[in-house]
C-alpha cells in the first residue's frame, strides 16, 4: 500500500472517534486553506503531461487560476463556537438564585460578566419575574472568499526519448478573505438601559450584548459589526518532483517539497478572524498516477489519483481559552490577582474586576501536525474537448496546544464583589452560597486550564467537483481555458461547508 494512502487511513481513523458530536465552545477554527497540492482547483487538466505538451519546448507550463465561493450551513458553524450546543443564547442580568425560579426567563449567560448592569437591575428574591436586562443573541458565521492562484511547473532533467524525468515546480494563491459573525440580538427588557458608573476594566457599563461584544477594553475575543477581511498570499509551495513512468497508457510521479508560511499570524482580538494562510512552515510529499480505462478512436478516459501529505511545524499563535468544565468561561469576570480583590474588598466595591476574556487569551504554541489530500478524478478527452469528475478526501490531525507559562494569579468572581471569589459560579449560574473570602484567594492553576478548547480538532471533509475545457494542443504555446465548481461538506460542525468556483488559463511552452 502507497505510503501517503497509509497516512490517509490512519489520520482517518483518529477522526471517526473525534468527530462522533458537535463540537461547541471552541474560539478558534482552523481553516483548509486554498489552492494546495491536491486540491481540484489546482490538479484540473494541470498535471504533469502540461509539461509535454508542446514539442521540442522547454518543458515547462504555466496556469492562473481565479476562484471564488462562500461557506454555508451556519448553523452549525453557530454551534462550533457558542457554549452548550446551541444557536441562540438566552441573556438575562440576575444577582441570587442557582436555579432558575418558576416564572423566571431561562438564561444561558449571567450579562454581568459582559459588564452590562442596567438600572432595573433586582434579584430574584424581590421578584419572580426580573424587570431587569434580558435579550437573546445568535451567531451566523460565514465566510467568502475570492483570490487567484498561479502555478508553475519546469522540466530539469530529461530522457533519452525527451520525457520530462525531474521537474521543479511552485506555487501560491493571493486570497482576499471576509469573515462575519453576524450577530444578531434582540433585547426583551432593556432594564431602563445602563447604570452610568464604571465595571469591569474600569470601563463604563453597557446596556447589551451588542455592546460588550465591542468594548475597547476588551483586547481580545470581539465581535464586531462588520465583516473583517484579511488579504495576502497564503502558503508558498515548492516541489522537487521525479516522473517514474511516463507512457501513453500510464504515468506516475513522485515529489518532496517544503511549505513556505506566507499568511497572516492570528491575533486573537476577533471571533472566527480571517486568516490567508495558517503560518506554519511545513514539509510534504506526495504522488500522482494515472492511467488510460477507455479509449475509442478519439475519445480517451483516464483515471487519476493524486496524493499530498504534510506535516506542519509548531508556531505561536494568540488564542483564548476556558477552564475544564466550564464551557465560555473564557468571559467570566474575574480578579485578575489578589491584590485587585483587595483593594475591591478595601473600597467595598462590588462593580470592578477584569473581563476574564482580557486573562484567558495568550500566545500559545500550536502542532497542526498530519494534513492529508486525496484527489481521485476520471477526466475525459475528446479532440479540442476536456471533461473532468472528481472526489476529494481531506483529513487533519487536531491540533496540540501548549502553553508554556502560566503565572497569572486570577480567579473567578463572586457575583458580590467586595474582593470575594467564587470557583463554583458558571458563565449561566452564580451560586451565591459558595463565595470564597478574601482571606482564601487561591489563583486557577495552570492544570485546571482547558487548552483544548482553543485548539481544532481532527477534520474530515468530502469535495464533489466538475470541470470543462478546451485545449488549443496544436499552437506554438499549447494554451487551454477551463470552468470548474466543487461542494465541501462534512458531517461534523468543525469544518466549514462552502462551494466554489474557478476558472482557469494554462499555457506550455
Amino acid at each position: 500500500m502507497n505510503k501517503n494512502w497509509r497516512i490517509a487511513l490512519v489520520v482517518a481513523s483518529t477522526v471517526g472517534v473525534a468527530r462522533a458530536d458537535d463540537v461547541t465552545s471552541h474560539s478558534y477554527l482552523a481553516q483548509r486553506q486554498f489552492f494546495q497540492s491536491a486540491d481540484p482547483m489546482r490538479e484540473s487538466f494541470f498535471r504533469n503531461d502540461v509539461m509535454e505538451e508542446r514539442i521540442d519546448g522547454w518543458g515547462g507550463a504555466f496556469q492562473i487560476v481565479p476562484f471564488g465561493g462562500k461557506s454555508y450551513n451556519e448553523s452549525d458553524l453557530a454551534k462550533y463556537f457558542m457554549p452548550f450546543g446551541k444557536t441562540a443564547l438566552s441573556v438575562v442580568e440576575f444577582q441570587n438564585n442557582t436555579a432558575t425560579p418558576d416564572g423566571a426567563p431561562n438564561r444561558d449567560l449571567e450579562a454581568r460578566h459582559f459588564n452590562i448592569e442596567t438600572n432595573n437591575s433586582v434579584t430574584f428574591a424581590e421578584s419572580d419575574i426580573p424587570n431587569s436586562f434580558q435579550s437573546v443573541i445568535s451567531f451566523c458565521p460565514r465566510q467568502t472568499v475570492v483570490g487567484v492562484g498561479f502555478e508553475w511547473k519546469q522540466a530539469i532533467c530529461r530522457r533519452d526519448d525527451d520525457s520530462v524525468r525531474f521537474y521543479f515546480e511552485a506555487s501560491f494563491p493571493f486570497v482576499h478573505v471576509e469573515n462575519n459573525v453576524n450577530l444578531s440580538e434582540k433585547v426583551i427588557n432593556d432594564g431602563n438601559g445602563a447604570v452610568d458608573a464604571l465595571g469591569l476594566d474600569n470601563a463604563p457599563r453597557v446596556g447589551n450584548m451588542t455592546q460588550a461584544f465591542r468594548q475597547a477594553s476588551w483586547k481580545y475575543g470581539k465581535i464586531p459589526g462588520c465583516t473583517i477581511v484579511k488579504n495576502g498570499v497564503s502558503d508558498l509551495e515548492l516541489k522537487l518532483g521525479w516522473n517514474t513512468i511516463d507512457s501513453e497508457m500510464c504515468h506516475m510521479n513522485t515529489y518532496v517539497g517544503i511549505i513556505v508560511p506566507t499568511g497572516d499570524r492570528p491575533t486573537g482580538e476577533f471571533v472566527f478572524e480571517p486568516v490567508t494562510g495558517p503560518h506554519h512552515t511545513g514539509v510534504q510529499w506526495g504522488n500522482n498516477i494515472g492511467f488510460e480505462v477507455w479509449s475509442c478512436r478519439d475519445h480517451v478516459v483516464t483515471f487519476e489519483i493524486d496524493t499530498n501529505a504534510r506535516y506542519l511545524f509548531r508556531a505561536d499563535e494568540v488564542r483564548s481559552f476556558d477552564v475544564y468544565d466550564q464551557s465560555w468561561s473564557r468571559y467570566k469576570e474575574v480578579y485578575k490577582n489578589q491584590e485587585e480583590a483587595q483593594a475591591a474588598f478595601a473600597a467595598g466595591d462590588s462593580a470592578s474586576g477584569t473581563s476574564g476574556i482580557n486573562i484567558f487569551t495568550k500566545c500559545l504554541e500550536v502542532s497542526p501536525r498530519y494534513r492529508v489530500t486525496s484527489n481521485s478524478a476520471f477526466v475525459y478527452k475528446h479532440c479540442n474537448f476536456m471533461g473532468e469528475i472528481g472526489y476529494n478526501f481531506y483529513a487533519a490531525h487536531a491540533e496540540e496546544v501548549n502553553l508554556c507559562r502560566w503565572n497569572e494569579e486570577v480567579q473567578f468572581k463572586d457575583i458580590s464583589g467586595v474582593g470575594n471569589t467564587n470557583i463554583a459560579r458558571t458563565i449561566r449560574n452564580n451560586f451565591t452560597n459558595e463565595a470564597i473570602a478574601l482571606a482564601n484567594y487561591t489563583p486557577i492553576p495552570k492544570s485546571q486550564l482547558n487548552l483544548e478548547s482553543a485548539a481544532t480538532p481532527a477534520v474530515l471533509t468530502n469535495i464533489i467537483y466538475g470541470s470543462v475545457g478546451y485545449n488549443w494542443g496544436e499552437r506554438c504555446y499549447p494554451t487551454f481555458v477551463s470552468l470548474g465548481g466543487s461542494v465541501e461538506f462534512t458531517q461534523a460542525n468543525n469544518a466549514l461547508n462552502r462551494w466554489m468556483i474557478w476558472g482557469k488559463m494554462g499555457v506550455s511552452y
